[in-house]
């Protein structure tokens, strides 16, 4: 369903790998979903607006190609993002997107404004970033009472998808979803428990690290 720069080794759990995107921080930058994430790593992993680790590490980490990573990289660099050669390994980003993106995570909102993407995983279920967002919304959504009751409506604000292509993307995610309605969700079992793991190791990760 999606095209991969690199698969992880059958039953490799990398919970490090994952991106968390702010939907109205995207939607004010006009960015893609992909475009979001692979932004986010920049300046993650930036040290004071300089980001060295090339794009061969950005491509992997998104799980996409590197064709896919340059041409996104050619659109910041239209807007003024960032600056440098993408074949050094040295990008400096502007300070404006720079603390946009940064200070995104201190904003508090509602669950489907924002979703943690974990890449190995939407990588293993070979589903595209849009499709990982809906997969993720009906897991969080259906936490309280096992089932998610958004309307197409909610996925159209956040995550840019009309109604007509909500119905698409529903039938092709039929292999990991169960339906008890027309907009009501849940997803498989297994999947279910395949999102919960990734979710119980990053917070194991994150308490590591607080020690």
């Amino acid at each position: 369903m999606h095209k991969s720069n690199k698969t992880p080794r059958k039953g490799k759990l990398l919970p490090y790998r994952y991106s968390i995107v702010y939907h109205p921080v995207r939607q004010e930058l006009g960015l893609t979903i992909f475009e979001y994430c692979l932004l986010e790593t920049l300046v993650r992993y930036s040290n004071q607006n300089e980001y060295s680790k090339g794009v061969k590490f950005l491509a992997e980490y998104l799980f996409v190609t590197r064709k896919r990573t340059y041409d996104a990289l050619k659109k910041f660099a239209g807007r003024g993002w960032i600056t440098g050669d993408a074949e050094t390994r040295t990008l400096s980003l502007s300070s404006e997107v720079f603390e946009m993106v940064n200070e995104a995570g201190k904003a508090n909102g509602e669950n489907l404004k924002y979703t943690q993407i974990f890449h190995s995983l939407r990588n293993t279920l070979d589903v595209d970033f849009k499709s990982y967002c809906l997969l993720d919304a009906v897991f969080h959504l259906s936490k309280a009472k096992g089932i998610s009751e958004a309307s197409p409506t909610h996925f159209e604000k956040w995550f840019d998808l009309p109604e007509r292509d909500f119905y698409r993307k529903r039938n092709e995610l039929d292999p990991y979803l169960i339906r008890t309605g027309v907009f009501w969700l849940k997803l498989k079992p297994k999947i279910k428990a395949e999102f919960a793991e990734y979710e119980t190791l990053l917070q194991k990760e994150c308490s590591k690290t607080a020690e």
